[in-house]
């Protein structure tokens, strides 16, 4: 019977913690005692009895960096109660506020946001999550003695919020409290479900202008349209530091490929980027992939190009990515309709580096087997290089490479061939999704002929060698320019003679893009995108060929004699289209 008695009592216990403050020591390598407060539990709506009793299980405010209110909604009175303590909370550095009004009144709301607000400007605090707090302008304006005065505050959320463009505009007057073209303290921003449309984006664009310190941007789900997306694209510009990007689920459109193409060419800090589902299409995709497989992009880890509307034209230059980012892990094409010639090209692309890719998803994209079939043999043959190295399989599920294949065209009949021939022999260091969803009734004949394939494998090795060429060739003109620089004796000729080099091989770079059958190759040409080096940046993203350079030297004999100003220089080089 007591034995009993003392179960009930412990159920009674864990029931009463569910709507218990808690107190967490934080483990930390500095031995500086800090703690969380978090309400976390039940849902439940506070009094002012309640928030009294929960806030005095803190008898150390100074050791608490971190506050957590989600699930517990506040009124004026426990709002009132909750300041008392946050303005003691000298060390306070994290804010988490999402989920802390739901059910109040309008005016209920908006007063406990600019009460807490106002005890929160009092604090050290560097992080705030303001999510699922339905805000409107006016409670964005609650929040504005945070928002508008806090120099430490960097990271911010705002997700389900239901924000609108005039929301975001109020967010835009806070954050750049500072003045107009005052750098803000900001490194994480976030948008996610918001419905805030292209005036929303453009707002929070001047946000981006002006923030050279952010590292993480979300703008996703938010019913952004073409002019907020090309806006918003151009920003990233201005963002040197920038290593994460997340804009999905918007309505960007092409032209935003082909900014985001340019504007990112120069991040070199870039890790993940999403770009799912914003209608880039082949041309704005095979811009931005061309961007990142030829530029100081390298250091990728994550690439989301899911649901834009792609063909295997448009994956062209994603063996230049692979080449060019060797810790890239991620690639999620999603719901693409690629067909089996695409994965194929996929699976070519893999093979250029695929050491550290640990997840590939490619559901609903129109693959049959034959498709399937080049991505298994590309897993299995650098396994086999793999076994080379290591002794024994890892049958960790975490050190498994994730393929996801599900929503595909597979025919029962070639289902059960690629059980056999890959699917059981690969289970020990290929985890396959579930194919639930394939459409086993699908034919196995092909809309592609074997000659078609033929032609991509030779475009794809024809369009590496020659941006293989290209940037050897502009690795030596760095050279060449970075000679010339410490030699101040050159005389002028000799300058105007290397002008005219440089600046017609850049426009022949161009001319041959624009000559190209490759979307990739041309998709840069018609960008609306305004930028004083848009012809100099071409330079280093077109090919060219040797026979070219060949006609280039010819006719630079011919002209350097004469062109020695800036006229004759731009006359020359009109005079050489190759179009």
């Amino acid at each position: 019977m007591n034995e009993k008695n003392n179960n009930n009592n412990n159920n009674n216990d864990n029931n009463n913690n569910i709507n218990m403050a808690t107190l967490v020591n934080n483990n930390n390598n500095n031995n500086d005692n800090t703690t969380t407060f978090s309400l976390v539990g039940t849902r439940e709506m506070l009094t002012a009895e309640t928030t009294t009793k929960y806030f005095a299980t803190i008898k150390n405010p100074e050791t608490i960096n971190k506050i957590i209110f989600s699930t517990k909604s506040f009124d004026v009175d426990s709002a009132k109660i909750a300041s008392t303590y946050i303005e003691k909370m000298v060390n306070l550095k994290i804010a988490d506020l999402s989920d802390f009004i739901a059910g109040r009144e309008t005016s209920i709301g908006l007063e406990v946001l600019n009460i807490i607000s106002t005890a929160l400007s009092k604090t050290k605090l560097v992080e705030l999550d303001v999510s699922e707090n339905a805000l409107g302008p006016r409670g964005i304006e609650a929040c504005k003695p945070l928002l508008a005065s806090k120099e430490t505050l960097a990271r911010i959320s705002f997700c389900n919020d239901g924000l609108s463009a005039e929301a975001c505009e109020s967010i835009r007057d806070l954050l750049l409290f500072r003045g107009e073209n005052m750098p803000t303290s900001l490194t994480h921003l976030r948008f996610h479900n918001n419905m805030s449309g292209s005036g929303g984006a453009i707002a929070i664009a001047d946000v981006v202008k002006n923030s050279p310190s952010l590292q993480l941007f979300e703008l996703s789900s938010t019913r952004c349209g073409r002019d907020g997306g090309e806006t918003l694209c151009s920003a990233f510009e201005f963002c040197p530091n920038i290593e994460s990007i997340n804009v999905g689920d918007n309505t960007f459109g092409i032209e935003s490929g082909k900014i985001l193409a340019q504007v990112l060419k120069n991040k070199t800090k870039l890790k993940y980027l999403k770009v799912s589902d914003i209608g880039l299409e082949d041309e704005g995709m095979s811009a931005l992939l061309l961007s990142l497989g030829t530029e100081t992009c390298t250091n990728l880890i994550e690439l989301d190009i899911s649901c834009n509307d792609l063909t295997y034209e448009g994956l062209l230059s994603l063996g230049l990515v692979f080449r060019n980012n060797l810790q890239l892990e991620k690639l999620i094409l999603d719901d693409n309709e690629i067909g089996s010639r695409g994965s194929m090209r996929v699976a070519r692309a893999i093979e250029k580096n695929s050491k550290k890719l640990n997840h590939l998803a490619m559901m609903t994209c129109d693959i049959k087997r034959n498709g399937v079939n080049a991505i298994c043999d590309v897993f299995l043959s650098n396994n086999k290089k793999d076994d080379s190295s290591n002794d024994n399989n890892n049958n960790d599920n975490n050190d498994k490479t994730k393929v996801l294949l599900n929503g595909n065209r597979i025919s029962s009949e070639s289902m059960a061939l690629i059980q056999d021939q890959y699917i059981k022999s690969m289970e020990s260091f290929v985890e396959f999704g579930s194919f639930s969803d394939n459409d086993s009734e699908a034919s196995d004949d092909e809309e592609y002929e074997d000659d078609d394939i033929t032609n991509d494998i030779k475009t794809e090795e024809e369009f590496f060698n020659i941006n293989n060429s290209s940037k050897k060739e502009e690795a030596n003109e760095a050279g060449n320019s970075s000679t010339n620089t410490t030699n101040n004796n050159n005389n002028n000729e000799s300058d105007n003679a290397m002008d005219i080099d440089a600046m017609i091989k850049a426009r022949n770079r161009a001319k041959q893009k624009r000559r190209s059958i490759i979307i990739a190759e041309n998709a840069l040409d018609d960008s609306d995108y305004d930028s004083d080096l848009e012809d100099v940046d071409e330079s280093e993203v077109f090919n060219y060929t040797t026979k070219n350079d060949a006609a280039v030297v010819g006719n630079l004999e011919s002209t350097t004699t004469t062109t020695t100003t800036t006229d004759d220089l731009n006359s020359a080089i009109e005079n050489l289209s190759l179009c």
